[in-house]
């Protein structure tokens, strides 16, 4: 990934993470506002049963991104890798791949390391610093440590992702990328976007907030709430 570019102009762009960070959802939102040509939404996730990009398939492919998702289960009852993830990353006008959460779920990456060098894949870690397994810089290392060495690559930056569900406020946000901040310069990893819950946009300050990332070169995702299920 160049220096010019960003998580919303990398392709292909790979998105790990710990469980809970947002990731699928962010994944969602990057391909659904694509605006190239052929987008790919690869949905790697093998581990964790709910809130996978493939529950959305049919929305999706009626927005035009194709997903590639794995199938129910192989010959020993395990999910299986979906075919052509290879040739999406590496020929797809715009790739994102979405990963599963933890150690067991970046895995997969080992097994896709080729193709994850071969494309010059861009790969970050999403990260609530909300959540008690990414509250302090201390912890957040150990998980960027943990994670590369089971996935067998190098994050490119962190994506600042805090929320707290509905209820989350604009100052949540504020408060969280400010830790973020801090906590990245720690893990020693470059925090680069910060993840925004669409409905804190129209706080009256928020331009203001914004323009303060920007001024310190934070990219901003707005993020919609595609991924919720109806019992939720």
């Amino acid at each position: 990934m160049s220096t010019a570019d960003g998580v919303l102009t990398a392709n292909p762009v790979v998105l790990a993470g710990p469980f809970g960070a947002g990731k699928t959802e962010m994944a969602v939102h990057l391909a659904l506002r694509s605006a190239a040509d052929r987008v790919v939404l690869v949905d790697l996730d093998l581990v964790t049963p709910y809130f996978r990009c493939r529950e959305r398939s049919q929305y999706l492919c009626r927005r035009g991104v194709q997903l590639l998702a794995p199938a129910r289960a192989g010959d020993a009852g395990l999910p299986v890798l979906p075919p052509g993830v290879g040739e999406a990353m590496n020929s797809a006008d715009h790739c994102i791949v979405d990963v599963g959460g933890g150690e067991s779920g970046v895995r997969v990456l080992g097994a896709l390391r080729d193709d994850v060098l071969r494309s010059g894949a861009s790969c970050f870690m999403v990260v609530n610093p909300f959540r008690p397994d990414s509250d302090s810089g201390e912890r957040i290392a150990r998980s960027v440590r943990s994670l590369e060495r089971s996935a067998r690559v190098r994050f490119a930056g962190i994506i600042a992702n805090p929320h707290l569900g509905d209820s989350t406020t604009l100052r949540d946000i504020s408060v969280g990328v400010g830790r973020m901040m801090e906590f990245g310069e720690e893990a020693g990893r470059p925090v680069i976007a910060a993840g925004v819950s669409v409905h804190v946009t129209t706080d009256p300050d928020y331009q203001k907030v914004r323009g303060g990332w920007r001024e310190s070169g934070l990219e901003e995702i707005v993020i919609e709430p595609h991924m919720r299920a109806e019992w939720y």
